[in-house]
């Protein structure tokens, strides 16, 4: 089977039995999963095969290279910080100066004899199934990724790709525009051009204009407009405040800044005629055009396109004509007249509930608080996502300061970020008083309930389900072996330590850092190579910067909450982050992050696969991923899981306080209170419902079992 389909079935707790075993063979294979690598099979235990014992240290990391420090971390704490300093300073000639590239250690560390590994540690349950059983599963996923308009990961688009290539799969309906103009541009079959209207043309065309910046980009220069590889030497103990770095020009989604493929203008040529080829007029819906009015004209040029016939001749005079009909000038005009709920209806009427959702600050802004029920009513409740994510929204932000406000949206599958400009505040016109927002949002509350109510039957939840979140901002996520939703919390057990961990090939640098922030946000102490020098400790500890790894690099973080919260007492989260130093994308080359639970940090191996909770490959088209953040109150893990678009050299530079939604959003809908509202009926005993919520209970014959990683089934029932 396909390493792809074999690899998205391990991360769902699967291996796939490919050839018969050898007598003796499957005993011995189970014994070593559970032994080595903590996999504990629980069903299917008489198909397996040695070849799973390869597969699984593959994908959890068993030949990881070496930290900086041999010893780590007991070894670190014996330095001196002059030692430190010196070995940090010394590392970097080598590796910088003369272009040593082969691992580097510390010249005072003494060399220190690791204890076997006897560590408590918690198997991790998989089933076996043979060929047969892993198509069935993954055709089950494939149905409900497709029925969902949520746009994709990378990793689940690459799922998606390879099975529709496999098995020349076209589906009966693609509702998300994102997956449909992909599959689109990637198979250049235009039979996925019928789930398109006309005016995603445009769509397919900016998404052609991003792949070819992407290929095209000059990552050289880029890497030339950052902070040299000599001063990040040089400044090794300092913070690099004051120097510039430039960066590349925001990339411009207009066709006329970029000459496109030949074979992608046919392609476009092509899915536009399709939309004139019937007298009918399939998704030929030329007013939402009107709206981009000038890239069509720059477009249908840039093309060459001709029309084929008097529909196709009509619709080019109309796009190089003066004139504008589109929905968005019908709106303003009744804006301008004070014709809020008319307005609403105009977008709900023409463009659907998603561009009432998009706009709908701007209209509560100008509503009176009698006007407010009239526009949430025109939600319908068909599109129960977009009524999750405005229930989110909304709660998660508690009122709106009238002070500058911070965005995030994913954009090519990249995290987003803006704050408001002193100018942008000046001119802003869409500030919601905190009577209407309360009274809309108590509006969402009754639409989403009405929305979901009695979706599932009889279900039973896990306690545990109260912390798992939903997969509602996916897009810009990796995925692998223990991931789950942004947001999502993991209880620390007392007595255990946190061993952050990155490694990687075909780049000289990476940067695992980490950044203390109180409750709101705010950054308290940064964690990075350019200062662990002096801020090693009991409380965390960094294995080195590790920067001649380009055959293989690795670094690590231990940190101890209880000793943590004694030195840092202000601080709440702990937030780790994964950065590229020397500007490639983390697409172009191949690194894993995740974290261990370790009891004691000197047995065993520095990375014993054992004691992985997670680990998972980092292919995002950035320079920087948010990875994970510790809960230091609480003692759990948080989700973050995160790439940003970014071609920042130091990520602790970065604000965070932004990043606080994201660790909150248990707090307002978690997996158990999402099953509360679908089930007709919450059962208190797992053996009558029909279907089971938990990380933990195994179901019984007949029932379905849902898990916090079963992102595929639950944003088909979100959906």
């Amino acid at each position: 089977m396909n390493k792809t389909f074999k690899t998205h079935l391990f991360n769902k707790g699967y291996l796939v039995h490919e050839h018969a075993a050898e007598p003796g063979e499957a005993f011995a294979t189970v014994v070593a999963l559970e032994d080595k690598l903590g996999i504990k099979v629980t069903k299917g235990q008489e198909l397996a095969t040695q070849d799973m014992v390869k597969f699984v240290s593959q994908i959890l990391g068993i030949n990881v290279p070496k930290a900086f420090y041999r010893g780590f971390p007991q070894s670190v704490l014996t330095l001196s910080l002059d030692e430190l300093l010196v070995d940090q300073l010394l590392h970097y000639v080598l590796s910088y100066g003369l272009g040593v590239d082969e691992a580097g250690h510390s010249v005072f560390e003494q060399y220190e004899e690791r204890r076997p590994f006897r560590e408590n540690w918690e198997p991790k349950p998989f089933q076996i199934v043979d060929q047969e059983e892993a198509q069935a599963l993954l055709a089950a996923q494939i149905d409900s990724v497709l029925a969902t308009s949520r746009p994709l990961s990378e990793e689940e688009y690459g799922f998606v790709l390879q099975f529709v290539r496999t098995y020349d799969y076209v589906p009966s309906g693609v509702p998300s525009k994102d997956l449909a103009t992909k599959l689109l541009l990637d198979t250049r079959d235009l039979r996925f051009g019928r789930f398109l209207q006309l005016s995603d043309a445009i769509r397919l065309a900016d998404e052609m204009n991003h792949r070819a910046f992407a290929a095209a980009q000059d990552e050289t220069s880029i890497a030339r407009a950052r902070v040299s590889a000599q001063r990040k030497a040089a400044v090794s103990c300092l913070r690099a405040d004051g120097i510039a770095v430039e960066t590349r020009k925001e990339w411009q989604d207009n066709v006329r800044h970029i000459s496109l493929r030949n074979q992608d203008r046919k392609l476009l040529a092509a899915l536009i005629d399709s939309f004139f080829a019937d007298e009918g007029g399939r998704g030929r819906n030329i007013r939402a055009c009107y709206e981009k009015k000038r890239a069509w004209c720059g477009l249908l040029h840039h093309i060459h396109w001709k029309p084929q016939n008097e529909a196709a001749q009509d619709f080019a005079r109309r796009m190089r004509t003066k004139g504008n009909e589109s929905v968005w000038s019908a709106f303003d005009a009744l804006m301008r007249d004070g014709k809020t709920v008319d307005a609403a209806a105009l977008l709900v009427r023409e463009k659907g509930d998603g561009a009432l959702i998009r706009n709908l600050d701007y209209l509560l802004s100008l509503c009176k608080p009698e006007e407010v029920d009239g526009v949430i009513a025109l939600l319908g409740t068909r599109n129960r996502l977009l009524l999750l994510q405005l229930y989110m929204r909304y709660a998660l932000d508690n009122g709106e300061s009238q002070g500058a406000r911070d965005f995030a949206f994913v954009r090519h599958n990249k995290v987003v970020h803006h704050k408001e400009t002193p100018e942008e505040c000046a001119h802003r016109q869409s500030y919601v008083s905190d009577e209407v927002r309360e009274s809309a949002f108590q509006a969402v509350v009754r639409k989403l309930e009405e929305a979901y109510h009695g979706s599932l039957g009889k279900v039973w939840i896990g306690p545990e389900m109260d912390r798992i979140a939903l997969p509602t901002r996916e897009a810009s996520s990796q995925s692998g072996y223990g991931t789950l939703p942004t947001g999502s919390r993991l209880p620390i057990l007392a007595g255990k330590k946190v061993r952050a961990f990155t490694y990687w090939e075909k780049v000289k640098d990476i940067d695992l850092s980490c950044v203390l922030v109180d409750e709101w946000g705010a950054k308290l102490e940064t964690f990075y190579w350019g200062n662990m020098s002096r801020q090693q400790s009991d409380a965390i500890t960094f294995s080195g910067d590790q920067v001649n790894g380009y055959h293989g690099g690795s670094e690590y973080y231990d940190v101890d909450i209880d000793a943590f919260r004694q030195k840092y007492p202000r601080g709440r989260f702990l937030v780790f982050t994964d950065n590229v130093y020397n500007a490639k994308h983390f697409s172009k080359l191949a690194c894993r992050a995740g974290y261990m639970l370790r009891d004691v940090d000197d047995v065993g191996q520095v990375f014993e696969p054992k004691t992985v909770r997670t680990s998972f490959a980092i292919t995002c088209e950035s320079t920087q991923a948010y990875l994970f953040a510790l809960d230091l109150k609480e003692r759990e893990l948080i989700w973050l899981n995160m790439a940003l678009d970014s071609t920042a050299a130091v990520s602790v530079d970065a604000p965070f306080d932004w990043l606080v939604r994201y660790l909150k959003p248990t707090q307002v809908m978690s997996m158990d209170r999402f099953f509360r509202m679908l089930a007709t009926q919450v059962v208190s005993d797992p053996a009558e419902a029909d279907v089971i919520v938990s990380q933990t209970v195994e179901p019984a014959e007949g029932q379905e079992l849902i898990r916090g990683e079963d992102a595929e089934r639950i944003m088909e029932l979100m959906q």
